[in-house]
């Protein structure tokens, strides 16, 4: 079974700017087993992105699984990233944190993005997130 999890990659008419950890909630992981393939839209130059599978401790506090430092300098397009190896579980949901740049993303209509200000990305690291209600990231994993 193909694994996927978050929103598809594709242009969308607003931004998400770096410096936060952000988590979508659209489209949790369908099985459990390893991402190996990222996909993001990047509206203006992503630096320092960083990319994790992360799971619900409790309430709106969640746990990085398994992360992986993807780089920067790509902007204006979808922008494919292979050769990855992070964990992930059935539930789980993507999420990504960058030190400049803009990522696309929707601000309503879709499941919702929790974010964190600051670098919440390690295996680990536990953070308590707020809920971006509607919004959706261009952010997709497939394993």
């Amino acid at each position: 079974m193909v694994i996927d999890v978050g929103a598809d990659a594709i242009d969308r008419p607003s931004i998400q700017g770096g410096g936060y950890t952000v988590l979508s909630l659209d489209n949790p992981a369908n099985d459990h087993g390893v991402i190996d393939m990222i996909e993001i839209f990047a509206k203006q130059d992503i630096n320092d992105l960083i990319v994790g599978t992360f799971s619900l401790v409790n309430g709106t506090t969640y746990q990085c699984r398994d992360s992986e430092l993807i780089g920067g300098g790509f902007s204006g397009s979808k922008h494919t990233f292979s050769g990855l190896d992070m964990e992930i579980e059935k539930g789980d949901i993507i999420g990504a944190w960058w030190r400049s740049g803009n990522l696309a993303a929707d601000v309503s209509g879709y499941a919702g993005v929790m974010h964190a200000v600051g670098m919440h990305i390690n295996k680990g690291d536990q953070a308590v997130y707020t809920l971006l209600d509607g919004h959706a990231l261009s952010l997709c994993g497939i394993g």
